[in-house]
């Protein structure tokens, strides 16, 4: 068995993220294929992101995206 090469790895470890990332971002920012920043979707996406980020944990990011998302469409 060879191994792969620690750029190699790097680079492996780093494409998983990114195709997350063009599967994510299109649908929050461009929810019915034209540019809206002024939205639900896209206030709740930032919002779990900070979540994400801070807390690391999933369960909480659920929650506080779909709490946010539920008030912000309520509100609109």
């Amino acid at each position: 068995m060879t191994q792969v090469p620690p750029a190699v790895a790097r680079l492996l470890r780093q494409i998983p993220p990114a195709v997350l990332a063009a599967i994510v971002v299109p649908a929050l920012v461009r929810p019915g294929g034209h540019l809206d920043l002024a939205q639900p979707r896209l206030v709740a996406g930032v919002l779990a992101a900070v979540v994400a980020w801070r807390t690391r944990s999933v369960a909480l990011t659920l929650v506080a995206g779909m709490a946010v998302l539920l008030v912000a469409l309520e509100a609109a």
